[in-house]
């Protein structure tokens, strides 16, 4: 939307990822970040306006609710509350999940290193934020690009399903920039890992820890699993 000139509705659609995900808030700085340098400070004002009212109008209604205090816990304070990101086979931050490795094997203390997270974070998005402002060969992909990485790179937890957002955005700037052959073989290699890791592992999990668990759902998700299809025609 932003690439066609439809600034509102790519900040209506930038708004609603934000209530989906809470992640896309870093993608979403750098997009309008990109935005205020392509078309000004009125386009940017408006589009972040429009993004925070989608937000609000949205969280709004639920404010008066036991269940509003719920998400805003569950969702955005504890994280940042760090902890340990077991099974760490559902955990894609390489740094963190080492940490959290020596901690089940060795009992290390290493959470006191999780807080760090906050700061690398913060550090990373604003380089990429000058990246964006100042190189001129940047799109509104690679800004959205850059900020999703910012994200997965350095924060402490990152669950499989915050990798699919990035899937696409790695795919469109690996195949733009064809002629650089090795770096769209990085994007493309990027990419597969998570897009196989999805069909391989078994995703029902999150289901399965839930208080009350949905068998319907769980089956439905595990029947998605393509080891699970070679073995059940194995057997």
């Amino acid at each position: 939307m932003f690439e066609s000139k439809r600034y509102n509705w790519g900040a209506v659609l930038s708004g609603l990822a934000l209530m989906t995900k809470q992640y896309a808030l870093f993608p979403i700085c750098l997009l309008l970040l990109y935005l205020l340098r392509k078309q000004g400070l009125k386009h940017a004002l408006i589009a972040l306006s429009t993004v925070a009212l989608v937000f609000v109008a949205f969280t709004v209604p639920f404010s008066p609710t036991t269940a509003f205090r719920h998400y805003v816990e569950t969702v955005w304070l504890i994280r940042l509350d760090p902890y340990y990101p077991n099974p760490l086979c559902y955990s894609f931050n390489g740094i963190f999940s080492l940490l959290t490795y020596l901690h089940n094997l060795y009992g290390w203390d290493t959470l006191q290193f999780f807080e760090i997270s906050f700061v690398l974070l913060i550090s990373l998005l604003a380089v990429s934020g000058v990246h964006v402002f100042l190189r001129r060969s940047s799109d509104y992909i690679q800004a959205a690009l850059l900020g999703i990485l910012s994200f997965l790179i350095t924060f402490w937890l990152v669950n499989p399903q915050y990798l699919v957002a990035f899937i696409p955005f790695m795919i469109v700037d690996g195949v733009r920039n064809w002629k650089y052959r090795k770096w769209t073989k990085v994007l493309f290699l990027t990419a597969l890992v998570p897009s196989l890791w999805l069909w391989f592992f078994d995703v029902s999990l999150w289901f399965q820890l839930c208080r009350y668990p949905n068998e319907d759902a769980i089956r439905l998700l595990q029947l998605l699993r393509l080891d699970g299809r070679f073995h059940s025609m194995h057997l």
